[in-house]
């Protein structure tokens, strides 16, 4: 994101970037974008499978486990954006990393404008998009925008990680009390200890 948002904000990079004898370095800059969105999607899997196998190592039959699962379904399976990144990721490893471009206009009332998009003709052309993939995708523009769907996307995780970290200190929170109280009595006797 900071990467992507230099560009959108800083006009003397953008310009400077798109003149015709920079050709390399805009190369180079969109394969580093390219890079980080490949890291991105593949640590939006690995974060799904990882948090998947903790719940059901840690709380399977449990209630945690049924609130989580509810969870799950109210954010990320009826979300076409949370389709379309898991999606964009098996695109990603399986067929092509996405194209990327850079926009540069400009516009006599809002001024220049600067953007990092994904081209959606060049994902159009695969077969084995979901549906709620094809529904996020239908909505897009022809460019899109890369920024606003990271965000999209991250804000959906982010809501998600903050619940479930408040509902493991509500499951654990006798073991929790338990750990400080120790804490602190290792601390007293670590002091006594220290000052003999």
């Amino acid at each position: 994101m900071k990467l992507l948002d230099l560009y959108e904000t800083n006009t003397d990079m953008a310009l400077h970037i798109f003149k015709v004898d920079n050709r390399e370095e805009f190369e180079i800059f969109l394969r580093e974008i390219t890079r980080l969105l490949h890291n991105y999607l593949a640590a939006a899997k690995t974060l799904i499978d990882h948090t998947r196998k903790l719940c059901q190592d840690e709380y399977k039959g449990t209630e945690f486990e049924a609130e989580y699962n509810e969870k799950i379904n109210e954010l990320f399976v009826n979300s076409p954006i949370s389709k379309f990144i898991q999606d964009l990721r098996n695109y990603s490893l399986h067929r092509n990393l996405p194209i990327t471009g850079a926009t540069l206009s400009f516009n006599r009332d809002s001024g220049m404008s600067h953007s990092i998009n994904l081209t959606k003709k060049s994902l159009m052309d695969w077969d084995n998009w979901t549906r709620k993939s094809l529904d996020y995708l239908s909505k897009q523009d022809d460019q899109i925008g890369l920024p606003q769907m990271i965000k999209e996307y991250t804000s959906l995780v982010m809501e998600f990680q903050e619940w479930f970290q408040e509902k493991q200190y509500e499951y654990h929170s006798d073991s929790i009390a338990e750990l400080e109280d120790l804490q602190e009595e290792y601390r007293e006797l670590y002091e006594e200890v220290r000052r003999k």
